[in-house]
């Protein structure tokens, strides 16, 4: 149930849970950061990244897929699409959790700072709804954090980004002028 949760992006875990993110230890964050990041960019960009790493050629038929995975009718530019999505979502997960590891090394250490940076980060981008703050305050979440304007700023601005989606920057990306983009992208602003 609750890789399903991770990976069906809404986070919901109800207070008594033995299995919080923040009760598990590194390798179940790590399990459920993941899962998140499978959630959040969706199984066919991750199955891609392996095609990326080994330097295969990505047939038609895998195009088809990929082309299907994001509601695409035809396979034109699909993968240019997906390495683009890819790169904006390492760029953006990566600034947020430097940022956030930044802020939070004055209190709990390197390794510590570097955990919770990239775990809220990428759980933000995605919109996952995931914290592992309860280790400060047992069901604290980020309200810890609440008189913290960075947290709350990267926090905010990596949720808004991530859910704006991969269509609406890449119109942003090639147009870059109000009365050219699509009306989909008008809509999501």
């Amino acid at each position: 149930r609750h890789a399903s949760d991770a990976d069906g992006r809404h986070g919901i875990f109800q207070r008594g849970e033995l299995f919080l993110p923040a009760e598990n230890g590194g390798f179940g964050q790590a399990v459920i950061l993941v899962m998140i990041q499978i959630g959040g960019l969706g199984f066919m960009s991750v199955v891609s990244v392996f095609f990326f790493l080994l330097h295969r050629k990505i047939g038609l038929q895998q195009r088809l897929m990929m082309a299907q995975g994001f509601g695409l009718n035809d396979v034109d530019g699909v993968v240019h699409l997906v390495r683009d999505v890819l790169r904006r979502t390492i760029i953006f997960e990566a600034a947020g959790a430097l940022i956030l590891t930044v802020r939070f090394m004055g209190e709990f250490g390197l390794w510590q700072s570097v955990k919770w940076g990239v775990f809220h980060a990428v759980s933000a981008f995605c919109n996952a709804g995931f914290d592992i703050f309860g280790k400060l305050d047992p069901g604290s979440s980020l309200a810890v954090f609440v008189d913290d304007w960075v947290v709350n700023a990267v926090i905010m601005a990596l949720i808004v980004i991530g859910g704006l989606g991969f269509y609406v920057w890449a119109d942003i990306a090639r147009k870059w002028n109000w009365k050219k983009l699509t009306v989909h992208t008008k809509l999501v602003l």
